[in-house]
């Protein structure tokens, strides 16, 4: 950031940004201004963020390895700290989401959360269900146990002003009565907006993007799901997150046939999603679906460092197993009086040592906010993914809009979870 300031939306000059509290689910706005101060124009500049450290520190669990710890986003040679995927390669698959994030009954008067197993659909007027996303998703996969029996079922999602029936809708379940999908049109959830869902017998309020299951029949058979018959479908997680601007996608054949290009119907390139609004292997039934990403490192996560002796760690990611033994530096340079920087020990971390005992270990824990970032130029689109801002003329700044949407099932606490800002431009 040495060739811009930033600025809030006072224009006063800042060194960090605070998003201030929010909860889970619903959305916090910041705006800021980036101005050139470099000397010279410049041209094609956009906004990278990197993740950065929660609570922008970390932890020394057992006597004191770590000395420092920073984030690098780029070496002095001008190298960007990402990896990339090619559609080829192993780790290139992607994995299909099957979960409800968060499923609400409404019947008899009584609120029952059904984030897993059967869900109970509505036995009278007046009984509701609703399914909760984080992002706009538009397939209800559904399975009976039981058939309903419904003469009208309504389907609604919030417009910011009402509950209302999408007219591009299709309710392939015959109103709950056989397995189908419930298929929302992007022109249909172009209007959809969060609403907060209030949980009145556990005490608790949920913000969302809602669909609404009801029905006004007098007596109707209830439609009982399956276990795992009522989820989000056509929804896939890429095998990493923050990408590095956008990816490609394939379906991957089985044979020495070609790959077949996709195009998702809504991508979030920082949380590592795709959103289809049909079945992606509606034709290519035997394929599997792949990438081609760039992403930036370090990922987020929990890395763990032991010392296994005077000059060797091991890091174990999210309590998996622990890395092979890797060579450090520890100490101060004596030409430089400075510590040694290992940035061979966590992609993406310049981590300077003490002197390492076996035993020692240290906690370095990377955000996941960069997951839920949303930037705008206009405060109208916004985008999960890095953005342009154009070229930027000597002493001139733009304005960037942010909104934070941490997802319902975040834990509310103490942590701040932490961005770290980048700008490139020639």
């Amino acid at each position: 950031m040495n060739n811009f300031s930033i600025l809030n939306a006072d224009s006063v000059v800042i060194s960090e940004g605070d998003g201030g509290y929010c909860d889970p689910g619903s959305v916090k706005s910041l705006t800021l201004q980036y101005q050139n101060i470099s000397g010279k124009d410049l041209t094609g500049v956009i906004r990278y963020p990197f993740p950065g450290k929660v609570n922008d520190d970390f932890e020394n669990n057992v006597n004191a390895p770590i000395a420092n710890a920073d984030i690098i986003k780029q070496t002095n040679r001008g190298v960007n700290q990402v990896a990339t995927i090619a559609k080829e390669d192993g780790g290139a698959a992607l994995t299909a989401f099957t979960g409800r994030v968060k499923c609400l009954e409404y019947i008899s008067g009584v609120w029952t959360v059904r984030d897993t197993g059967a869900v109970n659909f509505p036995a009278a007027p007046g009984d509701r269900v609703y399914i909760l996303c984080n992002e706009k998703i538009l397939n209800l996969y559904y399975n009976p146990g039981t058939a309903g029996v419904y003469t009208t079922l309504n389907i609604k999602i919030w417009t910011g002003a009402a509950w209302a029936i999408p007219a591009g809708l299709t309710n392939g379940t015959s109103n709950l009565s056989v397995e189908g999908r419930i298929n929302l049109l992007t022109s249909d959830a172009a209007t959809w907006e969060k609403v907060q869902i209030f949980d009145t017998t556990n005490d608790m309020v949920y913000w969302a993007y809602a669909v609404e299951i009801s029905s006004p029949d007098a007596s109707p058979t209830q439609a009982i799901s399956t276990t795992t018959g009522f989820q989000w479908d056509y929804v896939y997680d890429l095998p990493k997150h923050f990408l590095l601007d956008t990816g490609l996608y394939y379906l991957k054949p089985p044979d020495a046939n070609p790959y077949i290009p996709v195009t998702p119907d809504y991508e979030f390139p920082n949380l590592g999603r795709i959103v289809f609004q049909d079945d992606p292997f509606a034709v290519y039934t035997t394929y599997s679906l792949v990438c081609e990403i760039t992403y930036k490192l370090p990922q987020s996560g929990s890395y763990v460092i032991d010392a296994t002796g005077a000059n060797a760690v091991t890091v174990t990611i999210d309590g998996g197993s622990p890395s092979a033994p890797i060579g450090v530096q520890t100490g101060i340079n004596p030409n430089t009086g400075l510590y040694y920087q290992n940035t061979n020990i966590i992609s993406g971390i310049s981590i300077g040592l003490n002197a390492l005992t076996s035993g020692d270990q240290g906690t370095i824990p990377i955000s996941e906010l960069l997951k839920y970032l949303y930037q705008s130029l206009d405060d109208i689109t916004f985008i999960n993914a890095d953005l342009p801002l154009g070229d930027i003329d000597d002493n001139d700044s733009v304005t960037v809009y942010s909104e934070f949407r941490p997802p319902i099932d975040s834990v509310e606490g103490e942590n701040e979870w932490i961005i770290e800002d980048y700008l490139s431009g020639d």
